[in-house]
């Protein structure tokens, strides 16, 4: 979705998020979002968090239409990928 490519969130607005990540957990949720032309559209989201010794670094959001759920492999890949992120910043 155009629209939603870059979007910057603040974890703190976000509670139930930012408590799954302090347990090292993802969060997968569906939100309503304002569409074009005043139409209303779900989308089924991923957070996954990506962290350090010291904790919580930054997050990987991935969004789906609502028919499509994320499935165990996307969300492994995904935990794979934000471990991956964790170890290059570490090492830089």
């Amino acid at each position: 979705m155009p629209h939603e490519q870059r979007l910057t969130r603040e974890i703190l607005d976000f509670p139930q998020v930012y408590q799954s990540f302090l347990q090292k957990q993802f969060f997968q949720s569906l939100e309503i979002l304002p569409g074009w032309n005043s139409q209303i559209e779900v989308v089924c989201q991923l957070a996954c968090p990506i962290f350090d010794a010291k904790g919580v670094v930054c997050s990987i959001w991935l969004i789906k239409s609502i028919e499509e759920t994320f499935e165990q492999l996307e969300i492994s890949l995904v935990q794979e990928i934000a471990n991956e992120c964790a170890i290059a910043t570490s090492q830089s």
